[in-house]
């Protein structure tokens, strides 16, 4: 079965976000894919990363096309990822599983340029997706908004980490830091019970060392949660 129509992508549909309002400029890039004999350079600019990105998820593409997508712009593979929230459709995972491929071959392999990594790795601090979590496992822990994107996606292990990294100098609460404050919010709206449960068991921990007890406490801060010991 292939993705709904372009009518169907709604709010009103949980799995998919809306994409409508960019219905003439997804239409005049399909019939681009449809009507080229191979693809035009414009499909692997930058800039046109999220265009694309929405039209191949409203407009289904060959498996041949979505590798070379993969090879040479996979921030556009990233821009589909966000317009599902479920990969409940095989094209849909699909999709998933070029990005993964990607990541394991230029990523994991350290073949990938800085920027672009830094683009993608921004890019997923954006996402709220179930393959989030998926996706992220071999990008580097290292990386500020790996941790984030994994964050806002349930993770407080990522949101521990992130926040360690801050000393007691310079705390994470004196810092305004936007992406941050959205990736919270996010988690205490949907991950709230996954990350008291982790929180929990980070703080009963022997071996977690004092820097990462104050990224705990300080994430517990930030998730305004009443004292652990009395949550049920």
């Amino acid at each position: 079965m292939l993705p709904p129509p372009l009518a169907s992508l709604s709010c009103s549909n949980p799995q998919v976000v809306n994409v409508s309002s960019l219905d003439y400029p997804l239409l005049s890039v399909n019939q681009l894919l449809n009507n080229a004999t191979e693809p035009l350079d414009i499909f692997w600019e930058p800039y046109y990363a999220e265009i694309i990105g929405q039209a191949i998820v409203r407009y289904p593409q060959s498996e041949e096309f979505l590798k070379e997508l993969g090879d040479r712009l996979p921030l556009a593979l990233v821009e589909a990822i966000r317009c599902f929230k479920f990969p409940i459709e095989a094209y849909y995972q699909t999709i998933v599983d070029e990005f993964k491929e990607w990541i394991n071959r230029e990523v994991v392999s350290d073949s990938v340029l800085e920027s672009v990594l830094d683009a993608i790795c921004w890019k997923l601090a954006t996402i709220d997706s179930s393959v989030v979590l998926e996706i992220t496992e071999e990008l580097p822990s290292s990386n500020f908004s790996v941790l984030i994107a994994r964050f806002r996606n349930g993770c407080a292990v990522s949101g521990v980490k992130y926040l360690s990294h801050f000393s007691k100098e310079h705390s994470a609460l004196l810092f305004r830091d936007n992406l941050r404050d959205q990736a919270i919010e996010q988690a205490k709206r949907y991950h709230k019970k996954k990350i008291l449960i982790e929180l929990k068991q980070l703080l009963l921990c022997r071996d977690v060392t004092d820097r990462e007890q104050r990224g705990t406490l300080a994430l517990a801060g930030f998730l305004a949660l009443v004292p652990l010991s009395e949550e049920t």
